[in-house]
């Protein structure tokens, strides 16, 4: 700590510096955060810096929260052009919408927890941007290994900024939102993926892809009508949508009265796919159903989802309590679940009621 405190003394009398490189140094080494906050420090007294690393400082755990105090100062920091701080070097000017672009793409390039809170801090306010696509990071702490700690505190910060964007098209694929790999390791966490959920409410979003293709978000909500949606396997070239994105669609087709007909045959929206690799999950399935009752879809299409992999039953509970509840449905497509009795008895009396 001696040694970064003489450099960051050292720095705050250098005014012209416009190059700061202090990577690969271990500066948050065992969640300390002393350093972070010696160098956000410095930085104010540095008005030409135009580029700054930080990268492998171990800036993730409790460490990110620091990464607010850096978001803070960018305002002040007018001439960084460029900032690195866990993956690969940020164009400030770009996602600030000083130098107006339409289109970032920052798609697998590291990036972790406190860059989602540095980009959500400078696109807050950007009128130009049209197209963000941050696909196959981290962004909530979480490799698609299923390495790393899970925090909602990057995903949380990026919405905010969104919401007061003019973002159309998002692109947050393999990012394990939801706290659980492709292959099924980790522990599954709804946090970050409610708050996005929240968040495209509030958001000039139109297409948003979570963990497979990219949702059509104005004709979910209702707000371009279309009576028919189909988000199919086979539409959707074999990508297959999980959890989250059950999640997403829920949230957008409550309150949707033009909507008649849904097709989400062949997905995998327990977690589970054909591999039987990932973990069954009902939140996502719940959180469907809680929107469709909302709706006014007469054809339901959820064939193929393994609803009642390994003989659980909360998935199917979920669907029938939602069904109940809506007189006017008139097609409903359970095929390849893997209903066993139980379940067959269950929706006999719901038809017998």
């Amino acid at each position: 700590m001696e040694g970064l405190q003489a450099i960051t003394a050292a720095i705050k009398k250098m005014p012209n510096l416009t190059s700061l490189n202090l990577a690969g140094n271990c500066i948050c080494y065992g969640g300390k955060m002393e350093g972070l906050q010696a160098i956000t420090a410095a930085i104010k007294k540095m008005p030409n810096l135009t580029s700054l690393n930080i990268n492998n400082n171990g800036i993730e755990g409790e460490a990110a929260e620091e990464s607010f105090v850096l978001a803070g100062l960018l305002p002040a920091a007018s001439a960084l052009r460029t900032c690195n701080v866990d993956g690969h070097p940020l164009p400030i000017d770009e996602l600030k919408g000083i130098k107006a672009v339409e289109s970032i793409d920052l798609s697998g390039k590291g990036l972790v927890v406190a860059s989602g809170i540095i980009i959500g801090a400078c696109i807050s306010g950007n009128a130009h941007l049209r197209h963000l696509n941050l696909a196959e990071n981290r962004l909530c702490g979480v490799a698609l290994s299923g390495d790393g700690t899970y925090t909602a505190k990057g995903i949380t910060a990026l919405i905010e900024g969104i919401k007061n964007s003019n973002i159309q098209s998002l692109s947050l694929d393999k990012n394990a939102l939801c706290g659980v790999s492709g292959s099924g390791r980790g522990e599954y966490n709804t946090e970050g993926i409610v708050a996005l959920m929240e968040g495209v409410k509030n958001s000039s979003i139109q297409s948003l892809s979570v963990d497979g293709h990219p949702l059509p978000i104005d004709e979910l909500k209702g707000i371009k009508v279309v009576e028919s949606i189909d988000l199919s396997d086979k539409n959707l070239s074999g990508k297959k949508l999980r959890a989250a994105s059950a999640i997403i669609i829920g949230a957008c087709i409550a309150g949707n009265a033009h909507l008649r007909e849904l097709n989400l045959n062949g997905n995998c929206l327990c977690g589970v796919d054909d591999r039987w690799l990932t973990t069954y999950t009902i939140e996502g399935i719940t959180a469907l159903c809680e929107g469709i009752k909302q709706s006014g879809i007469r054809s339901l299409s959820l064939a193929g989802n393994y609803i009642c992999y390994g003989g659980k039953m909360e998935g199917l509970q979920a669907i029938i309590v939602a069904i109940e509840k809506m007189p006017n449905l008139t097609s409903l497509n359970l095929a390849d679940n893997h209903i066993c009795y139980d379940g067959i008895e269950g929706l006999k009396a719901l038809i017998a009621a």
